[in-house]
């Protein structure tokens, strides 16, 4: 995934660092990491697994909706690459954080738009690109792509990784 920065790509996923033993008898733990060194029972993790499973329910609702919808062609994509938050704010931070930090991209948009692009953004030290739009309304692509050349091109800023269009701009 070469859109995300370079520092979460390298990232592992999280391991206890106190695994349980070999012989699956339970050990006292230091309780530091706030797990259990005890598993829960089976018919629990039944029960809470079909209860909480609505994330990928939801995640494959959206996918219905847009193939429905005629946005999306069908088979080209999948629960995996559909994200889910608290609101339009939490999304935007979290692709900002995944992508632009620490000097790692910058920020494309057309004004105006949702003021949170860049809010969220310029709070997170990213540089924000903006091109205006046309008379209709429409963006101005070709303003648009001399942007994202001029940013690639050079060498003191960070590339453009995220371009935020609104849909019903």
């Amino acid at each position: 995934m070469t859109f995300l920065r370079a520092d979460l790509a390298q990232m592992a996923a999280y391991k206890s660092p106190h695994p349980g033993q070999a012989d699956n008898t339970p050990k006292l733990d230091p309780l530091d990491t706030n797990e259990s060194p005890i598993d829960l029972p089976d018919a629990l993790k039944e029960k809470l697994a079909e209860t909480y499973r609505s994330a990928i329910a939801l995640k494959q609702a959206v996918i219905t909706y847009a193939i429905e919808s005629g946005k999306i062609a069908p088979n080209t994509i999948a629960t995996q690459n559909v994200t889910l938050g608290n609101g339009s704010d939490e999304l935007i931070r979290s692709v900002l954080m995944a992508t632009c930090l620490g000097n790692n991209g910058s920020i494309l948009v057309a004004t105006p738009t949702f003021s949170m692009y860049g809010i969220l953004a310029k709070t997170l030290g990213i540089t924000v690109y903006s091109v205006s739009r046309k008379d209709n309304f429409e963006v101005d692509i070709a303003a648009a792509e001399a942007k994202l050349k001029k940013a690639a091109e050079s060498s003191s800023t960070a590339p453009i990784r995220v371009v935020f269009m609104v849909h019903t701009n």
